[in-house]
Order: C-alpha cells, then structure tokens, then sequence
C-alpha cells in the first residue's frame, strides 16, 4: 500500500517560490523553436548537413547494391582514397562530385532551394504501368465501332 503524502501550506509556498524564476514550459519552447532556426541561417551548419545527407544517401545506396568502396572508387575512375575522402564528409563536395557519384551509383539526386515558409517533399518517382485500352479485352474479332463513346470508342482507359 502506498503512502499518500499531503504537503502543508508552507511547503507548497516553498516549492512554488523554488520554480517562480523559471520560464514557463510555452516560453521554453518558444526559445528552442527560435534557436533551431538560427542553424538553418548559418551556411556552415547548412553546408556541414547537405553534406552528411548526401554520404547516409551514398552508405545507403551502396549497401543496397552490396558495393564497397574500392568498387565505387573504380566506377568513379577514383583512387579509394579520394572515396574515403568522400565517406569520411572531407572531400570538395561540388555539384560535379555529386553528379559523379550519383551516376556512378546510378541513382538519381534532387538539390531544390524553398523559402522558410514552404515545406517541400522530395518523393522518388513512381514509374506508372502502361494504361490498358477497353480494345484490349475484346476479342480480336470484335471491334467496338462507334457503338460505344462515339469517335473515340476503343480509346477508353481502364
């Protein structure tokens, strides 16, 4: 059975007076949200996650392809250790050496720019099956004519 503890007037006077100074749980949060933003104003930090985004991608897509990195080294015509350059986020990340590498993993790569008030999702592409004409269920004898959809009958997707 657990002790029910009650505290007294002055105890709950002293606890109150404990956390009086202190910023409220919105005011915190607040300051959190403002201090988050200020990273995303400085290059560097923009610079240094790019970057780090970019090798996960590299780490991922190798590891999909069960590749290591002497073998991308050879598919970049690189030495190993320009790639553990890379890997290791030191080399000279242009737009060219994330072209090289991207084809040479032949995977794809998106570099947009938004303003702070937009959100944006970067959603793989999705290739579509081929659409599948009414005509394709006929049998090859049997012609749709004009008898359904006038001019354009046999030109109905499913």
């Amino acid at each position: 059975m657990k002790k029910q503890v009650t505290l007294d007037e002055a105890a709950l006077a002293e606890i109150k007076k404990m956390f009086a100074d202190l910023p409220s749980v919105d005011e915190v949060s607040i300051q959190i949200q403002a201090d988050l933003t200020d990273f995303e104003k400085d290059p560097k930090f923009v610079a240094e996650f790019l970057k780090m985004q970019f090798v996960e991608d590299i780490y991922r897509i190798m590891a999909q392809q069960g590749l290591k990195p002497i073998q991308l080294a050879e598919k970049l015509g690189k030495s190993r250790q320009y790639v553990s350059r890379i890997l290791n986020e030191k080399a000279n990340f242009t737009f060219e050496t994330v072209a090289a590498v991207t084809c040479a993993l032949d995977a794809r790569v998106a570099a947009r720019m938004y303003t702070a008030g937009e959100r944006m999702a970067i959603l793989p592409l999705v290739v579509k099956p081929s659409l599948l004409v009414l005509q394709d269920f006929l049998p090859e004898n049997q012609d749709l004519g004009s008898e359904i959809g006038g001019k354009d009958a046999g030109n109905l997707a499913a």
